[in-house]
């Protein structure tokens, strides 16, 4: 009776043991992550090549290699614009020397005022040459002449030999045009009788 009674409560616990077994396997199979996320069949290479990072370079490395390309476009276009837009500031031989002379006129006028004393400026067919060590004469450039052209004359002609134009102590002068002749150009110069200011035309 006894050996019965055991065989039956062993069973029992048997029993009760599978059931608990079978109800966690079925637990653990519907809510168990994938084999691969504990370290399964198929883990992830850490070394391994990725197609998508090395597109991503390579679509980074484009627009950057277009941007240098420009760059050098734009640095080639300025290396050939600029010193042509400085050549078309800068002045021509002709007109150094007109800036020059203009300069002289204007120093001599104010050595007369300040002195109250005549000056004089000798005209030359390639410049003029005041008569004062400190203001120095100017010569046009090569193949340039000068013309002059006084009140009371009506054409520009070659200054006679050793002529003068002068200031009195007041810094008046006779009115006086001079005429620069250049090879492929010519300037007129017309001083104001009371200031020494080159007129604007």
């Amino acid at each position: 009776m006894e050996k019965k009674a055991a065989t039956t409560l062993g069973k029992r616990m048997l029993h009760r043991l599978t059931n608990a077994g079978t109800m966690l396997g079925g637990e653990q199979g519907e809510g168990a992550p994938p084999p691969a996320a504990f370290g399964g069949s198929t883990p992830a290479k850490r070394g391994g090549h990725c197609p998508e990072r090395s597109e991503d370079r390579s679509a980074r490395a484009y627009p950057l290699l277009e941007v240098l390309l420009a760059i050098g476009v734009i640095a080639v276009l300025l290396g050939i614009t600029i010193p042509q837009f400085a050549q078309s500031f800068a002045k021509s031989p002709g007109e150094e020397a007109a800036d020059a002379m203009a300069l002289a006129v204007r120093e001599v006028r104010a050595s007369a005022v300040e002195k109250g004393e005549s000056r004089q400026i000798l005209i030359l067919t390639n410049g003029i040459e005041p008569a004062m060590e400190s203001v120095p004469a100017v010569r046009l450039p090569q193949g340039w002449r000068l013309g002059i052209r006084r009140m009371t004359e009506s054409k520009f002609r070659k200054p006679e030999k050793k002529e003068k134009w002068s200031f009195n102590g007041a810094g008046i002068s006779e009115p006086i045009t001079f005429e620069l002749r250049g090879p492929d150009t010519t300037m007129e110069l017309a001083f104001d009788p009371l200031t020494g200011l080159v007129l604007d035309e």
